[in-house]
């Protein structure tokens, strides 16, 4: 017989991503670098603002791709600064 675990049993909650966006550094980078909204910063990032919204309110991890655009378009922004474990 296999084990469930709580992540996969019916109704359970998700676990708080490993990797998580601290959501005020990255909007002050954001309006630093002259952005001046989510779906402007999306864009640049390359991805839906859809999963901006999700990965900056920490419902899922950022993938590398999100850390990868993030850090381009927010240049003088570190990535200990903006992305917490």
């Amino acid at each position: 017989m296999q084990a469930t675990s709580p992540s996969n049993t019916p109704n359970s909650r998700s676990a708080e991503p490993a990797l998580r966006v601290d959501r005020e550094v990255l909007l002050a980078h954001r309006d630093a670098a002259g952005i001046t909204s989510n779906a402007a910063l999306a864009e640049r990032i390359g991805v839906n603002e859809s999963t901006l919204q999700r990965v900056i309110g920490n419902h899922v991890e950022p993938s590398t791709r999100f850390i990868a655009g993030v850090l381009k378009a927010l240049p003088r922004a570190k990535f200990e600064d903006l992305f917490k474990f």
